[in-house]
């Protein structure tokens, strides 16, 4: 005698949906913070699926991180377009996408900003994104860290703005260096920048007992 099958009843299945459900949409907003400062941007995004609670949390993420693993996201992107038949066409691309999506998620950003780390790729292209207008956007929103990692040797001039505390900056090809810091900052700190020849830091005030410079 064959094994009897148990009948699932929609109703079973429409109420574990519902609990499964409530538990995602009913997490601590630390808790969510969390999970999604762990995730790449781009999957932080497809979270507001989950449920309308859920919708607008990742513009509220207190930690912006635009990795390696970004850029790599975008250069995959770029290659796929068929249209681009010049390598010219291709860097003009990734720039675009790059800068678009770092300028509009900080734009439509509704939260604070704690951290903000952005790795700029290598564009053949004498043009790079425009940083200190990130910058700008960042210092309406609580900057505490800022981390920018170079690429490509090009010659850096930053405007920092007032409320950042920690300022971060690497390039392995990076050559000329200049700042300009308008606030108070505990370290401004140069790292993997063996081939740095030219560097300048104009600051208005810095904060007494600061140990790295």
């Amino acid at each position: 005698m064959p094994p009897k099958r148990r009948k699932i009843k929609q109703s079973d299945t429409s109420q574990e949906s519902i609990v499964d459900e409530d538990i995602i949409t009913n997490l601590p907003r630390s808790v969510i913070d969390c999970i999604l400062g762990k995730m790449p941007i781009r999957e932080a995004v497809r979270t507001s699926v989950f449920s309308k609670k859920w919708r607008f949390y990742y513009l509220t993420i207190p930690e912006l991180v635009f990795d390696d693993q970004f850029c790599k996201e975008l250069q995959d992107y770029a290659a796929t377009q068929k249209k681009l038949r010049m390598l010219s066409e291709y860097e003009l691309e990734l720039k675009y996408q790059f800068d678009e999506i770092v300028t509009k998620s900080l734009m439509l950003h509704r939260g604070r900003i704690e951290t903000f780390k952005a790795c700029i790729p290598s564009f053949n292209s004498t043009r790079v994104p425009n940083v200190n207008k990130w910058i700008l956007y960042l210092s309406r929103k609580n900057i505490k860290k800022l981390t920018l990692e170079y690429k490509k040797d090009i010659r850096l001039e930053l405007h920092l703005c007032a409320g950042i505390r920690h300022v971060n900056i690497s390039g392995s090809k990076l050559k000329r260096l200049h700042i300009k810091a308008y606030d108070k900052y505990e370290s401004i700190s140069l790292e993997n920048a063996p081939n740095l020849t030219e560097v300048s830091v104009m600051l208005d005030r810095v904060v007494t007992g600061s140990e790295k410079l």
